[in-house]
């Protein structure tokens, strides 16, 4: 049962308090997106590297997307030219140290 839910600061973490068995906890989450990176992309643009931050294929990104393959890459080289990265390593180092362009 959630105590409270609060935005330590909405664009770097969210904060929630719970109680279980008599104890309290806190639980910190951080975006996979870092802010600055994620106000740069279309929503769209954000599934398709969300897709990517969890491994999966053009194919597999489509299909949990409702689109066409053709599309997801064509937006992820929308997301490359955006960020100035040439392929999805390149996409995760960047995603991981969230340093804007």
């Amino acid at each position: 049962m959630p105590l409270s839910t609060r935005d330590a600061n909405a664009d770097d973490e969210l904060t929630s308090e719970f109680e279980f068995a008599g104890r309290q906890f806190v639980v910190i989450s951080y975006p996979r997106i870092p802010p600055s990176i994620a106000a740069r992309l279309t929503s769209a643009e954000r599934e398709v590297v969300e897709g990517v931050l969890d491994d999966l294929s053009d194919v597999e990104i489509a299909a949990r997307r409702g689109t066409a393959a053709r599309t997801v890459q064509n937006q992820l080289s929308s997301v490359y030219r955006k960020l100035g990265v040439a392929s999805r390593g390149e996409l995760s180092s960047r995603l991981r140290d969230g340093e804007p362009r």
